[in-house]
């Protein structure tokens, strides 16, 4: 899983927190006998609230990491179609056979590789 697909995530969650704590809130302001064993529904909507403005923050928090992610996830894929110099591409545009003599390399390079592995002694 991905950090846009978990930033998402908590941002589901918090939002469903906030509206969840939003409403008790009110609940205790204006209805608090709903709610058993409250001593003091004011002073619990006021944390009811404070609790919220921190899933609030975090809705927040979680969007902004979500939207670096998802531009830095952008950009590798903008660059990998433009430059291909991705990791996964660094292997295909570097020809690692014609160090050893097979493949695109001049026939210049593969004779002095023959002559350091000392297949020209045998051959002449």
């Amino acid at each position: 899983m991905d950090a846009v697909c978990c930033a998402k995530c908590c941002q589901i969650f918090s939002v469903s927190g906030l509206v969840f704590l939003v409403l008790i809130g009110i609940l205790l302001q204006t209805q608090p006998i709903y709610i058993k064993d409250v001593e003091d529904p004011t002073d619990a909507a006021s944390q009811c609230f404070q609790a919220a403005g921190i899933y609030a923050f975090f809705i927040v928090a979680t969007t902004i990491c979500g939207y670096v992610q998802d531009r830095k996830k952008q950009h590798m894929r903008d660059h990998m179609m433009d430059d291909g110099d991705g990791p996964e591409n660094l292997a295909l545009k570097e020809d690692r056979f014609a160090r050893y003599g097979y493949g695109a390399a001049p026939p210049e390079e593969v004779e002095s590789s023959a002559v350091d592995w000392g297949l020209a002694t045998r051959a002449g």
